[in-house]
């Protein structure tokens, strides 16, 4: 297990706070992995007193120690590299992405310039911020998405058998629908009524779709989804993709994971008959949502002449090769 330097631009795959490299087959935070080598070694039982439906974040992690370590386990944690470990393991190499001011993508980046390399806080931005702040803010917050969608589908087993062309193909499709559910998930504060007041006025439908990403956010965040349900609703949203590019002979990953949400919604809501309905239709609304319309919020002013498919194909190609 490595206590190397901070990884600020690799979330933990447990609480999203900063990572520290590789632990147990996945990136995570000091923390995070030495309270699964702890509970592995020791084999420890916990138990949730509030249904499974814990947050565990940087700032919630050490509540509840059940929902935590579930969380190691859904991220991809391996027990029996804990059982065989033997000595310290080296830090992750330095390979991270670089957003300069044409979002040029590099063998050896950085997702930030050294002068602003800093820890992204989740708490509330200033009301009335500089333009500077606010684009450094949100792009640094967007960059950190983005890299955190390819890692994280990199680490889903069952896309192993996909193509690796088959498999960038179709997150270029989606992207953008899986960035603004994430933004929920990691429980980024966006700070939309900045984004709306410094958004040109004089394009009105740029403005109407800001409105609509923010009611679409505010949806996500009052129905307080739980983990299963974010993992299962950004997979249906890739594997429409993915069904689209593979000739699968039995059933789909769409019908599968379609199934699986359903079975788990009606386990644990069972006092919310139409909660699957709402999860459903709100797939239908992230997908009103386009990804130019995602890039000139999220990414305006940094893509510069390259592509966010060129930067999808990089970023993901670049965590192939490094995971």
């Amino acid at each position: 297990m490595s206590g190397g330097r901070i990884l600020y631009n690799v979330p933990c795959s447990v609480c999203h706070d900063n990572s520290s490299g590789k632990h147990y087959s996945v990136y995570a935070c000091d923390g995070c992995a030495g309270f699964f080598k702890r509970s592995v070694r020791r084999n420890r039982v916990y138990h949730c007193k509030n249904r499974n439906k814990c947050v565990v974040d940087k700032y919630r992690r050490n509540q509840c120690r059940a929902c935590r370590y579930r969380r190691c386990i859904d991220a991809g944690m391996n027990k029996d590299a804990v059982q065989n470990e033997r000595g310290p393991r080296q830090p992750f190499p330095d390979r991270h992405m670089h957003i300069t001011g044409s979002f040029g993508v590099k063998p050896e980046i950085s997702y930030v310039p050294p002068s602003v390399q800093i820890p992204l806080s989740n708490t509330q931005f200033q009301s009335t911020p500089s333009l500077f702040k606010l684009d450094l803010y949100v792009y640094e917050m967007a960059a950190r998405i983005l890299f955190y969608i390819v890692h994280w589908l990199r680490s889903i087993k069952e896309f192993q058998v996909v193509h690796v062309k088959d498999q960038i193909a179709s997150l270029i499709h989606c992207w953008h629908e899986i960035f603004l559910l994430s933004l929920c998930e990691y429980k980024f504060d966006v700070p939309w009524m900045n984004l709306i007041h410094s958004a040109d006025r004089s394009n009105a439908m740029g403005t109407k779709n800001l409105y609509l990403m923010q009611d679409i956010y505010n949806r996500i965040q009052q129905m307080n989804i739980d983990y299963v349900e974010y993992f299962h609703l950004k997979l249906l949203l890739f594997c429409r993709w993915v069904d689209i590019n593979q000739n699968l002979n039995e059933r789909s990953l769409l019908d599968d994971h379609l199934a699986a949400l359903e079975m788990h919604v009606h386990r644990t809501y069972p006092l919310q008959p139409q909660r699957f309905d709402q999860l459903k239709s709100l797939l239908s609304n992230l997908r009103t949502i386009s990804s130019p319309e995602i890039q000139n919020v999220f990414f305006k002013n940094i893509l510069g002449y390259c592509s966010i498919e060129l930067i999808l194909r990089n970023l993901y190609e670049t965590i192939t090769t490094t995971s």
